[in-house]
Parts: structure tokens; sequence; C-alpha cells
């Protein structure tokens, strides 16, 4: 036997409004059985945007979850019929009125607890083209800050997708 195999008994939809939760009911391994609320998420992109003097572009939002303003690397959802690259290009021009040159990093679930992916950008030499368009219901900051207090912040955890700006990092070192 398996002790690693979980058969899943049943889902149901537990809660419809900004988030999906499907509770989804599974046989463990040592034969128990236990309930799972589970985020149902689509997939979204976020990306560590540098400009050519190598500042960082962040912004700078009210987050109901944690109820404060939080820094964050730019990105968004992606939207029906559009690929990765397509989406951090519209979100990173609506957000800050950037584009750069964008390379592909990977991607990530967001949580044990979700079916959402999200996928990471590293965006060079980018420059302001335009104003910010905001969507309906967004109130966002936009900064140009030194590298060296991006680093302090990231060190500190007060950055939402700390994992896409970890991994950005970690290519610009191997480049």
């Amino acid at each position: 036997m398996n002790t690693l195999v979980w058969s899943k008994l049943d889902e149901k939809i537990t809660k419809v409004g900004f988030r999906k939760i499907i509770s989804k009911t599974y046989r463990m391994p040592d034969n128990t059985e236990a309930i799972f609320d589970v985020v149902e998420g689509g997939e979204s992109a976020c990306v560590l945007a540098l400009t050519k003097e190598n500042k960082v572009i962040l912004t700078e939002q009210f987050r109901p979850g944690p109820e404060k303003l939080l820094r964050e690397i730019p990105g968004g959802a992606i939207d029906s019929g559009e690929s990765p690259l397509e989406a951090i290009q519209r979100e990173l021009k609506e957000e800050t009125g950037y584009s750069g040159k964008l390379e592909y990093l990977g991607k990530t679930y967001r949580s044990a607890y979700s079916t959402g992916i999200k996928h990471f950008f590293l965006a060079k030499d980018c420059i302001k083209e335009a104003e910010p368009t905001k969507e309906e219901g967004e109130f966002i900051a936009v900064k140009e800050i030194e590298m060296n207090e991006f680093l302090q912040i990231v060190k500190s955890g007060d950055l939402t997708d700390l994992d896409g700006a970890l991994l950005a990092l970690n290519a610009l070192r191997s480049s």
C-alpha cells in the first residue's frame, strides 16, 4: 500500500463570492476521512520590474486580509484567453504605467490550499510610458525605490509575492 495516496470522496461548493471555497472530503492513507477547504483560483502573474537605473518599481495598496497597506511587486489576474506574458505586460502598464524587457522565471501554486497558479517574471530596463490606468475600486500608489531599500523590505517579509521577488533576485544574481 502506498502511504501517500489520498482518495477524494466528495466535493461541494461552500461559499461563492470574491473567492470560491470548495470543501473537499478525502480518505487519507491511514483510512480516516478529513474535510479540507480549498480556495478555487485562476492564474495570476507578478513581476519584479527594474528601471534602467536599477530602481525597483513597487505598488502600495490596502489589503483587507492583513488590514493594512502592503508593498507589492506589480501583478494581477490572467484574463480568459490571455497568456501569462500578455497578462503581465498589461498589468505592469495598467498598475504602474511602465513597460520593459520581460523574462519568464517560472510558476508555483499560490498555496497548498488553493488551485490558483502564480507566474513570475523579471522586467529590466523599464520606462514609464503612461500614467497608470487603475480599475474601478483600485487605489494604488506607485513607487521607485533603490535596490538596497528593496532588499531590506524583502528581508523584513513586508512584501506580498515574496516568492516571486526571491525568484527574480536569484535570476539577477545568476545573470
